[in-house]
């Protein structure tokens, strides 16, 4: 019987956490056990947390004694699961990643557990629906598949950005994370994209729900993810960071063209985001990755995301009409500049 794993981070959410647990603790499906991890809540969070424990005893919580933010928080409850699964019982268990102001469908894991009995894989996905506003919309990122199992050999054809990179529209196999030793990076930016990076490069096998819609995601313009600071320098080194973890593995050769689409996106996203004052300093780091990148390498690349690549580098000629100017246009990292030929 598969058994679901749920982890939940919670910080200053007391206005959405009740309506996420109801939503945990009411599914048709019951056989799941819930690690809350309280990141040092300063409103009534931890209180809610304990007032449903007391009312449900597959709810476990952890408070942390000093704030270490969400990717920290995640590798915590891992911990917690693996030690409890050293009896026995892994290979049959599965990692549900939610936000705590987000909730679910009544019915996730029931439809979950009885997909995966019936085809097991390494990483399940399912499509969702956001609410901004009072308004529901139902995205389908995983419309776009032919099929619903892939696999290892099928997976190499399929980029990461393909699965929408965030963790609340998957679970994952409990023992694969455990086999290939998946840990969350403690950066506000981009951890789950980080993870789902790793886990796409290392998962056997992937099935999709096209027709799913099992998770609703709240769109908060002041939650922890859409605000941006000095960390957002951190991207570039957890960029490189991976890239030599990939290479002390011995698997970078085989993920390059992978990797250099990843962060290609990765950069372009998070440049875009950034205040003026912190866009120069950005774009000299990033140089440190893809001054690494041969001119064969960069060329394959960008005949494959050229639309993207243009946004972070390209350089063009200026036409009036019918006629070609005497001028370049320059662009980096979406910024044009003007330039004389003669100065070429």
């Amino acid at each position: 019987m598969v058994k679901f794993y749920i982890v939940l981070p919670v910080y200053n959410v007391e206005k959405y956490l009740r309506e996420c647990l109801n939503s945990i603790i009411n599914q048709t499906y019951k056989n799941f056990e819930v690690i809350c991890v309280n990141d040092c809540s300063e409103d009534n969070s931890l209180a809610i947390l304990n007032e449903y424990a007391q009312k449900d005893n597959r709810i476990k919580i952890i408070t942390k004694s000093m704030r270490d933010g969400v990717g920290i928080v995640r590798n915590t409850a891992l911990d917690v699961i693996f030690t409890s699964c050293m009896g026995g019982g892994i290979e049959h268990s599965y990692i549900s990643f939610i936000d705590s102001d987000d909730y679910i469908a009544p019915d996730m894991y029931e439809i979950l557990a009885q997909k995966i009995k019936e085809t097991p894989a390494d990483i399940v996905c399912f499509n969702y629906v956001t609410l901004k506003n009072g308004q529901e919309y139902k995205l389908t990122p995983f419309n776009q598949f032919k099929k619903e199992y892939y696999n290892k050999k099928e997976l190499k054809n399929i980029f990461v950005y393909d699965l929408y990179p965030t963790l609340w529209n998957k679970v994952f196999s409990a023992e694969f994370i455990e086999k290939n030793n998946l840990k969350f990076i403690n950066t506000c930016i981009s951890e789950d994209i980080h993870f789902n990076l790793y886990a796409k490069i290392f998962a056997q096998s992937l099935l999709i729900l096209k027709n799913q819609y099992l998770y609703y995601y709240r769109v908060r313009e002041k939650s922890l993810c859409n605000s941006y600071d000095k960390k957002y320098m951190q991207t570039i080194d957890d960029l490189i960071q991976i890239k030599t973890d990939l290479i002390n593995k011995n698997i970078f050769k085989e993920y390059k063209k992978e990797f250099y689409r990843y962060i290609n996106i990765v950069l372009n996203f998070s440049y875009n985001l950034l205040p003026e004052n912190y866009k120069k300093n950005y774009y000299e780091k990033s140089k440190l990755l893809y001054d690494r990148t041969t001119k064969k390498e960069f060329k394959k690349l960008y005949n494959k995301d050229r639309a993207n690549l243009e946004k972070i580098f390209s350089i063009y000629n200026h036409y009036d009409g019918e006629k070609m100017e005497k001028e370049k246009i320059l662009q980096i990292f979406g910024k044009k500049y003007t330039i004389s030929r003669k100065s070429l």
